[in-house]
């Protein structure tokens, strides 16, 4: 017991002579390794999260071309054709109350409606979205269908887009 009290005051009287040394304040070369280590540690956490942030996002928008996938096919059952766009004026509120948008950008999803055959009915679309993460081994690209453009789209659709990754999109 003797030697712990030993040691104690031994490592308490290094630490007054270090840290509480007559002088006050810091050094200037405490002061610059200091003021790196805190820029470097943000700069690490920034980073980090930076690439979550937008994983989030492309999952938010994964999400979205699926609800609009089930959105869309109610009003399909009903009106046997799908919307020649994606808003209120074409599908209405009693389908979907407020139409998804995309989480980063705030824009509209790609969507473009494909007529089939002589009839010109509307029963195809091409549903997209542009992905901020690119990495084309990425699981999400896995399960898209990375559709051309059609150039037969309906009347007052917009034009159909490319489908190629990092654009992940669906069809009917």
């Amino acid at each position: 017991m003797r030697d712990l009290c030993g040691i104690v005051k031994a490592l308490n009287c290094i630490i007054n002579t270090m840290y509480f040394r007559k002088s006050s304040g810091l050094t200037i070369a405490e002061l610059v390794v200091l003021i790196a280590i805190i820029v470097l540690l943000s700069w690490v956490i920034f980073e980090g999260t930076k690439n979550t942030r937008a994983k989030a996002r492309d999952t938010e928008r994964v999400n979205n071309i699926k609800y609009l996938k089930k959105v869309l096919q109610n009003y399909f059952n009903e009106n046997r054709s799908y919307p020649v766009a994606l808003d209120h004026n074409f599908l209405g509120a009693d389908y979907i109350k407020i139409i998804p948008k995309d989480p980063g950008t705030g824009k509209d999803y790609f969507y473009a409606v494909v007529s089939l055959g002589k009839t010109r009915r509307c029963v195809d679309y091409h549903l997209g979205a542009n992905l901020e993460i690119t990495e084309l081994d990425s699981d999400i690209f896995k399960t898209d269908d990375d559709l051309a453009p059609q150039s037969n789209t309906c009347p007052g659709s917009a034009p159909d887009f490319d489908g190629k990754d990092p654009i992940y999109d669906i069809k009917q």
